[in-house]
């Protein structure tokens, strides 16, 4: 590997591991939003999703209930619901999540690149 590419997968190391964890804090604060909106605002749409648990959907990631949260997420069933708030937490976390991947791709390209 050249000197100018490990340069510049050092140069871009930082940035990217900043978006990363940004993403994520994001990622956490949309999803836990979401549920609590749904839970007070829109308990029927909560009860079908499994009446998740913000703690429950963030200790257990790939459990059903939380499948079942980004799956209703990810098909925007949440537009067709007249509540601003669970839309925009909606929307927050589908976005955050798409952008989340390729950064977090990027991140692992680059810090095997350089190394740790």
């Amino acid at each position: 590997m050249s000197q100018s590419t490990i340069a510049l997968a050092l140069a871009w190391r930082v940035p990217v591991f900043g978006l990363a964890c940004g993403l994520v804090f994001v990622l956490y604060v949309s999803k836990v939003s979401l549920v609590l909106s749904l839970r007070s605002r829109q308990s029927g749409v909560w009860q079908q999703l499994g009446s998740p648990s913000p703690r429950e959907i963030v200790l257990n990631p790939r459990g059903s209930i939380a499948k079942g949260l980004w799956s209703w997420v990810w098909s925007r069933n949440y537009r067709g619901m007249s509540d601003i708030h669970v839309a925009i937490c909606a929307t927050c976390y589908r976005t955050a999540m798409i952008v989340f991947f390729p950064v977090a791709v990027a991140a692992i390209v680059i810090f095997a690149a350089v190394g740790l």
